[in-house]
């Protein structure tokens, strides 16, 4: 390696900066803007500076309390590196090349907490000093840290220098701190930030104790699996990205899945900036930042990025539904997906443009894999029979086989803007095609529900003429129904019951001018009950409000329970369960919750309900909630449909339970 003349290109500053007293103290000025622009972020950035110079290992040892060697093993430093190490933003490393840097000016990043710099590298020894800048250009004036190069003459650091070296470190700095800012950023080093860098596999700190992280890096398919080491704490990530692209996803891996990683959903731009993802995983890609680098600018390139990785993303997805498989199950953290309700309010935002491009590129790619130009999704209640009936031919559906086997892929689905069969297009139908009750029933129950105080004229037409009822003896339409007495018995209470409100039902059909009559058939109830006294244990973490609904309150319990990861609030979607959970094996799991003044109580089940939980039959629970202003005690059983003695009664076709047994569950109410 040729020689560099530090005294040379030392005597070229002093020249410039004696000349230009004035261009001195501005660039000062300029480099403390600079550095606490980047306050707090001064070791990533030498981080990503050893990343950028091929470094495989980076080392920090703290030499005393306030002196700091920082190493890596990548290329020794050039004549044009430290040249345009001493002029701001003139760095060597460009945009869009193999570097991660371009600006030239992270480094000044160490001018907040430095009184005192040293560099050894190859031929290169010399120390950065404002005093000793000072006494070059002799004038007491405001001066950069960074600017001139001076002799490095500190014997008193050649042995620890000599030894770094000998542990194949090839350049050093040597920090002499005035702050405890280094240390901080010791103190709070993220190890994953070493997932997007493109050298560094080791990251070690000689720093009141010794600790160790390490990047292994394995070759799954198409994929990554990194695993990050930190004195054997081991941290696995599923990274998702093209060959020779910049852009990655990042997925937290645990028991054999991803997980979301909640607290950790920062968006990279080779290093973490302080914006979070809108999905519970991380992405890496070209963004454009502020000069502090933790703020993502929108402009072209991060536009550009944004949309690799929405190409990557939507990629993934239509393979697991091309495999019929989702093995590491991604879709549960894809599916938890945040997105902004105003946004043709507000200004848009990175994530914004992300869940627009991710909804472009996938409906084009799921229209292509399905070679059609509308999707749809197989609503529940359309059994594969009356899906055959209604004879769709021009656009595809998704059946439910693929939904329920792929856990979160409806949801996501649904997001992405892919929704159910047109509801017109299955009116039509009904007029010329008999089709089960239990579609039947599920069409009046939708045709309710969303035009309970207005029925666009079109779809009136549509009922008065399907043949949606059951009469008396036949099929029929509501143009031969005068009376509500003409529609056989059992399927109006089964409409009543899938509608859960009598008086709903009855303002439907007075929009028809069909003659309504009271049900006045009653039930009589008993006790008779038999309790398990297994009593289900757990630690109290949350707490239990008497405010609270019965369904809330319950929530909260079974989000204790040690198995399940997450509970959702679905009872308003009349779907045949009021909660659903989420087990950390990726088991979904259905809670109906009952209440009740004493456990014991008869308590019923409506026919969806009875439907859905022998669809599910290992994955549903009843909950018997019994809550006062002092405890709540709840009965949770499983499979209800095969394992209690349910009574079908015509109330509105009800399912009375009169005895049950389970695990009784009590807590105290606060407040």
């Amino acid at each position: 390696m040729d020689k560099i003349d530090i005294e040379e290109i030392r005597n070229e500053f002093i020249k410039e900066s004696i000349n230009s007293p004035t261009l001195i103290s501005d660039l000062a000025n300029m480099e403390k803007y600079i550095s606490e622009s980047y306050d707090g972020r001064a070791l990533i950035e030498l981080l990503q500076n050893a990343d950028d110079a091929l470094s495989t290992r980076f080392y920090i040892e703290k030499l005393d309390e306030n002196t700091f060697l920082v190493a890596n093993n990548g290329r020794a430093f050039t004549r044009e590196d430290l040249v345009s190490l001493c002029r701001s933003g003139a760095s060597t490393k460009k945009r869009k090349s193999t570097t991660i840097g371009f600006r030239g000016i992270g480094f000044k990043s160490v001018v907040n907490f430095s009184q005192e710099v040293h560099l050894i590298s190859g031929n290169i020894k010399l120390t950065f000093s404002k005093e000793k800048t000072k006494k070059a250009i002799n004038k007491d004036i405001n001066v950069p840290l960074i600017r001139i190069p001076h002799i490095f003459n500190e014997n008193k650091y050649n042995e620890i220098i000599n030894k770094t070296l000998k542990l194949g470190y090839n350049t050093i700095f040597i920090f002499e701190t005035n702050k405890s800012t280094l240390k901080a950023e010791i103190d709070e080093f993220d190890n994953t930030c070493m997932l997007f860098l493109k050298h560094i596999n080791q990251v070690k700190f000689n720093y009141d104790s010794n600790s160790i992280n390490t990047i292994a890096r394995t070759k799954i398919e198409d994929h990554l699996m990194a695993s990050i080491n930190n004195n054997n704490n081991i941290e696995r990530w599923l990274v998702i990205n093209n060959e020779n692209d910049i852009e990655s996803i990042a997925f937290k891996y645990e028991n054999n899945s991803v997980m979301p990683t909640n607290d950790k959903n920062y968006i990279h731009s080779f290093m973490p900036t302080k914006d979070r993802f809108s999905i519970p995983c991380k992405i890496n890609g070209d963004f454009s930042t502020d000069p502090s680098r933790t703020r993502i600018i929108i402009d072209d390139d991060s536009i550009m990025a944004i949309d690799n990785i929405a190409k990557n993303m939507s990629k993934l997805l239509i393979k697991i539904i091309i495999q019929q498989e989702d093995r590491y199950r991604i879709l549960s953290v894809v599916s938890k997906i945040k997105t902004n309700m105003l946004i043709n309010i507000l200004k848009k935002s990175i994530n914004d443009y992300f869940f627009e491009k991710l909804k472009e590129h996938f409906l084009d790619a799921l229209k292509k894999y399905y070679d059609h130009n509308k999707i749809y999704i197989q609503p529940i209640w359309l059994s594969n029979e009356d899906l055959d009936l209604l004879g769709i031919t021009n656009d595809y559906v998704i059946n439910r086989e693929l939904l329920e086997k792929i856990n979160g892929l409806e949801q996501l689905l649904r997001l992405l803007d892919v929704n159910l069969i047109d509801m017109n297009s299955i009116l039509k139908s009904t007029i010329n095609k008999e089709f089960s009750n239990y579609t039947r029933l599920n069409i009046l129950k939708y045709i309710i529900d969303k035009y309970e105080f207005n029925l666009p004229n079109e779809q009136k037409e549509f009922i008065s003429k399907g043949l949606l009822f059951k009469g008396i003896n036949n099929i029929t339409s509501l143009e031969n129904i005068k009376n509500i007495k003409d529609i056989d018995e059992d399927y109006l209470n089964e409409l009543i019951n899938l509608v859960g409100n009598e008086k709903k039902v009855e303002l439907f059909f007075k929009k028809f001018n069909i003659l309504v009559t009271e049900n006045k058939s009653k039930d009589k109830t008993e006790n008779k009950i038999i309790i398990s006294k297994d009593i289900h244990t757990f630690t109290q973490k949350s707490v239990i409000q008497k405010w609270r609904s019965v369904e809330q309150n319950v929530k909260l319990i079974l989000e204790e329970f040690d198995d399940i990861t997450e509970v959702i609030d679905v009872s308003k979607r009349n779907i045949g369960y009021d909660l659903e959970a989420i087990c950390k094996n990726g088991e979904r799991r259905f809670y109906e919750v009952k209440s009740v003044n004493n456990l014991g109580d008869q308590f019923s089940m409506t026919n969806n309900e009875v439907l859905t939980a022998s669809q599910h039959p290992s994955q549903y629970y009843l909950c018997i909630v019994k809550q006062d202003d002092r405890k709540i005690e709840m009965c949770l059983i499983n499979n209800p449909a095969n394992t209690l003695n349910l009574e079908r009664r015509v109330r509105a076709w009800e399912y009375i339970c009169e005895s049950y047994d389970g695990i009784k569950i009590e807590r105290l109410l606060d407040g």
